[in-house]
């Protein structure tokens, strides 16, 4: 009896340390960093612009602030440089070795730009940097005000992506990003930021009228 009772016993202390649950040490991926930053009010975006690359093209950066205030937005626009950059546009002496590199048959071309991303970054309670980019081009940085105070004082802003069009329109102002503020919801007593996940690019979603003063951060393609 006490040798099955023993026998039993072992059973169950084996079968515990089989099922016992364990933490394991994992490696870290790329998302699980940009999650963490999100939480700090850090924002990334990056677009495709390789469908470009047959033309030369003027990139412009834009900032449109829009206030509840204002009737009308203010628009900034950034001049960021080119999609592309031509042997010949470079002193001769530098044409040989640029051609051993050249990024298309023709042995035109020099540098070429791909991708074009934007960054939000937190500075303070007042103010987010605007981090934009061309690949192997041009970077550049700009301030934003963030004016609207909400809860204990400060301002409280939000980043929201735009529905990008996978036609790229020539000429043509295209929104990428939203940073705006939350709203006091006065009848749940709340501030909040809710509505759309992605914001319509000609501005009909139902956020927009609520918040009350954003940045909309986009991209214009000029043909040279």
């Amino acid at each position: 009896m006490k040798k099955s009772l023993t026998v039993t016993i072992l059973a169950c202390l084996c079968s515990m340390l089989v099922s016992a649950q364990q933490i394991k040490k994992t490696s870290l991926e790329l998302n699980d960093i940009i999650d963490v930053l999100e939480l700090q009010n850090y924002a990334f975006s990056k677009f495709d612009i390789s469908d470009l690359k047959d033309k030369s093209y003027n990139i412009s950066f834009y900032i449109a602030e829009y206030d509840s205030l204002r009737t009308e937005p203010i628009k900034k626009y950034i001049s960021a440089g080119e999609n592309r950059s031509m042997i010949s546009d470079f002193p001769e002496r530098f044409h040989e070795e640029l051609r051993a590199e050249a990024l298309d048959s023709a042995k035109l071309v020099a540098y070429l730009a791909n991708f074009i991303s934007l960054a939000i970054i937190p500075q303070n309670d007042s103010i987010r940097d605007l981090a934009f980019n061309i690949e192997n081009m041009s970077s550049g940085l700009r301030s934003l005000n963030l004016k609207h105070k909400t809860s204990r004082n400060k301002p409280n802003y939000i980043a929201a992506p735009f529905i990008v069009n996978e036609t790229i329109e020539i000429s043509k102002d295209i929104p990428l990003m939203l940073l705006g503020s939350m709203w006091y919801d006065a009848e749940n007593g709340f501030y909040r930021f809710c509505g759309e996940s992605e914001i319509a690019p000609d501005m009909s979603s139902e956020i927009l009228k609520n918040i009350p003063h954003y940045y909309v951060i986009g991209v214009r393609f000029d043909k040279q």
